[in-house]
């Protein structure tokens, strides 16, 4: 019952003669405003029931209801103080889901002591809620949800095989030496908590993939696990980097946006470099350095540095260049002619290095290939990009083939444009329009864009001030040459204020360059040919075997196994 249109009062009785119902949903603000009870403590429901869903519940508690078919218990935003009396033992066996977000009266949970096959508790935005029974005994626990419960002060005692702990913005003020014992922990979060201390045995968590302590008063970098892929740092008080970090980590993204960080010199991090593939540093007004930054990072962001005067990058030479390049040093103004000069040699030995794994693999076919670097400025350099013009606009000649072989072109684009009111809009397309003319007067036309939505990981909300100089490429400026003598070019800079919006604002692009690249056919020819599809093979067979697996495993489950499986998918579908 979700559109109930008008006020309706309901008998205590009215829903427990139903003996038979096993789905009750009273679903939706308004539903829960109108379905009125006052003049009742409480109402009696079916023990037959599995599944109740009730958004606004008016009682007090479920005292008059017997919980022992139920599989999902759904009360957002109830009025209540506790679901029963702890000393009331209840069967709980088939219950699987407790939903209890935004209950502002609720002072405790029950032990939940007959709940041993109880895998997901939502408790987020209690914000009564002082502290949690012990619950190590439900040993089917994978996810507990405590996010804005700011009374919470003490660390939960949980099962060792949780996997999902999600404690942001709660009052928990350390994570205690027991933290060990979680050892199938997979993700935990404590972003906005009043945490000062990690315990070290944090480290023994090999299970551990992500680590959020971002805005809370740690001033120490924390011991990692060594399978540890993600660790969120931003906003902490932190001001040495990585001293803690094992020579053997498995770290992939790391955040440090907003410390007091002054310096990151990636050379002498014990981090092994063919991990570290993220890296977030904006905001850090301290930082003065960012030196040998590895080659096979793929995502940079260290926008807002206003300290930061060098960056300095290893040797490109050494490791493979990733696919999908993102690096931006935005709103850095304090940085000299060398790290200018370091950053556009970079991002031009990186564009060539695309370029000829996408021609390599031209025919086998090779994953998308994009790079993008943004920094303050307004000069593009002559050196790296011979063509040039003072609007959005170019036309430029091709250099005739001389050689018998074919050969391809690609395309680098650099851009100037001013970015100040770029933080008004939800996303930025970059968009390139060209036209390739040939000898014998044919011509053929390409678009290409570079969105905010190809990184997952960026942050639109950044806010820039005054031009900036952008780097551009990606795989569909790479052309087999036909003889092309001419190339248009027509820049467009794009501001939409919502996903989904049609409507648009420009940003002018006050100057363009183009960096031309010839590349012969035949330097390929020979390593193409040993190139295989086997990987690619594989990988569908072995998806086609999961497939008949699933199949199989589906076709002999019974019936009341596949009722729980749709009582837990409708779970899933309501927005809490």
């Amino acid at each position: 019952m979700s559109q109930i249109k008008h006020v309706l009062r309901l008998h205590p009785s009215t829903v427990g003669n139903m003996l038979n119902l096993k789905y009750l949903i009273f679903y939706s603000r308004n539903t829960g405003k109108k379905l009125l009870a006052d003049e009742y403590d409480n109402v009696s429901l079916p023990n037959e029931l599995r599944y109740l869903q009730w958004h606004y519940y008016p009682f007090k508690n479920l005292l008059s209801f017997n919980p022992k078919n139920l599989v999902i218990l759904e009360l957002s935003h109830g009025n209540m103080e506790q679901l029963w009396d702890d000393d009331d033992y209840q069967d709980l066996v088939n219950l699987r889901t407790i939903v209890l977000f935004g209950c502002k009266n609720l002072r405790k949970i029950p032990k939940l002591l007959g709940a041993i096959n109880l895998d997901r508790l939502e408790c987020a935005r209690c914000e009564s809620l002082v502290e949690l029974p012990c619950l190590n005994h439900l040993a089917s626990l994978d996810s507990l949800h405590l996010e804005e419960c700011r009374s919470l002060k003490k660390f939960p005692e949980l099962p060792k095989n949780i996997s999902f702990l999600y404690l942001q913005e709660t009052g928990i003020e350390e994570v205690p030496d027991s933290i060990e014992h979680l050892t199938g922990l997979e993700m935990l979060f404590l972003s906005g908590t009043r945490v000062k201390n990690v315990s070290t045995r944090i480290s023994e968590l090999e299970s551990l993939w992500v680590l959020d302590l971002s805005n809370c008063s740690i001033a120490e970098f924390p011991e990692t696990p060594i399978n540890l892929r993600e660790l969120r740092l931003p906003g902490t008080e932190i001001e040495e980097v990585l001293s803690r970090i094992d020579r053997e980590s498995s770290l992939t993204h790391l955040n440090l946006s907003g410390t007091r960080i002054t310096t990151v010199d990636v050379a002498s991090l014990v981090i092994s470099f063919e991990n570290l593939d993220h890296l977030k540093i904006n905001y850090c007004d301290n930082l003065k350095l960012l030196s040998e930054v590895p080659p096979n990072l793929s995502y940079l962001e260290a926008h807002g540095c206003t300290s930061l005067e060098k960056v300095t990058f290893i040797d490109q030479n050494l490791f493979e260049v990733p696919n999908d390049i993102f690096m931006i040093f935005s709103d850095c103004f304090n940085f000299n002619k060398d790290s200018i000069d370091n950053i556009e040699e970079t991002a031009m030995f990186k564009v060539r290095a695309q370029v000829e794994r996408w021609i390599l693999l031209w025919e086998s076919g090779c994953a998308s290939q994009s790079l993008f670097f943004c920094f303050p400025g307004n000069e593009i350099s002559a050196n790296k990009f011979e063509f040039q013009s003072l609007n959005s606009s170019i036309n430029l000649k091709i250099a005739p083939n001389w050689r018998i072989g074919g050969r391809f072109l690609a395309f680098a684009i650099c851009l100037v444009a001013d970015l100040t009111n770029c933080s008004d809009y939800e996303y930025i397309e970059r968009i390139c329009e060209y036209q390739l003319e040939a000898t014998s007067g044919g011509n053929e036309k390409f678009q290409t864009k570079w969105s905010d939505s190809q990184w997952q990981y960026f942050e639109s909300d950044l806010e820039f001030s005054g031009e900036h100089v952008l780097i551009l490429f990606n795989d569909n400026m790479v052309k087999k040459d036909k003889d092309y003598e001419e190339a248009s070019f027509e820049f467009y800079i794009k501001g939409y204020s919502s996903w989904g919006d049609d409507r648009f604002d420009i940003i002018k692009v006050k100057k363009c360059g183009v960096g031309v690249f010839y590349v012969d056919e035949d330097q390929f020819d020979e390593m193409s040919n040993g190139e295989s599809d086997k990987d690619q093979i594989d990988e569908t067979s072995s998806d086609a075997s999961d497939e008949d697996q699933i199949d199989e495993t589906s076709s002999d489950a019974s019936d009341e196994d596949q009722e729980m499986c749709n009582i837990e998918e409708m779970s899933k579908d309501v927005s809490y």
